[in-house]
């Protein structure tokens, strides 16, 4: 018969310590018990997928989007949450933290991942995963609106582009899974001329 074996005291007293020190590390600065302090996220509702981050060039302000559902604590109604930063630790969340809803005919199911990348004009351009009913996903693309990149460059409100759709099922030769076409991204081939390309995966 093989005796039981018990962890050691040592052992106890790491766990025991690595339990206070969780314990210590889940109250937020507002007494709310077992809310991560350096994990960034809305007040409520579902959240997944962080977007970005996204220095701006210009103010040197960090910018952080991540998928929201403004309308629950559930997955659905996808849209993008915004959040900024001076050094990636201590966030501020604007006045009206939605910069993108999902409220066009091709977004209608959902404002889906995608990144913050600048065009050739040097601009912020948000690219993301557009999808409409029955899970249709294609590419569409949105820009802060010139007031704001003339002004206080928030970029708190991203515009969506008038070109939208910009990448379709039909522009990808044997393309077969229109629900998994998503998550584009920049890629450039030559970094010494680092003209941006976009690219979405599909899903196998």
């Amino acid at each position: 018969m093989i005796a039981p074996s018990f962890p050691s005291r040592r052992l106890i007293l790491l766990l025991v310590a690595v339990a206070m020190m969780a314990a210590a590390v889940t109250v937020a600065m507002d007494g709310v018990p077992y809310e991560p302090i350096y994990h960034i996220r809305p007040p409520k509702n579902w959240v997944n997928d962080p977007n970005g981050p996204y220095r701006d060039p210009v103010t040197g302000k960090v910018h952080l989007y991540m998928q929201y559902n403004p309308n629950g604590p559930l997955w659905g109604d996808i849209a993008w949450y915004h959040v900024t930063s001076e050094d990636y630790v201590k966030w501020t969340r604007p006045e009206s933290p939605v910069a993108v809803w999902a409220d066009r005919w091709y977004d209608k199911w959902g404002a889906y991942s995608g990144t913050m990348m600048n065009n050739n004009y040097s601009e912020p351009v948000m690219v993301y995963t557009c999808t409409e009913p029955e899970n249709i996903q294609r590419q569409c693309i949105a820009n802060p609106p010139k007031s704001d990149l003339h002004g206080k460059r928030t970029l708190d409100t991203l515009v969506k582009s008038p070109l939208n759709v910009i990448m379709s099922e039909d522009m990808i030769p044997g393309i077969v899974a229109t629900e998994n076409f998503r998550d584009p991204t920049e890629w450039s081939q030559n970094s010494a001329n680092a003209e941006p390309r976009l690219t979405a995966r599909e899903k196998a």
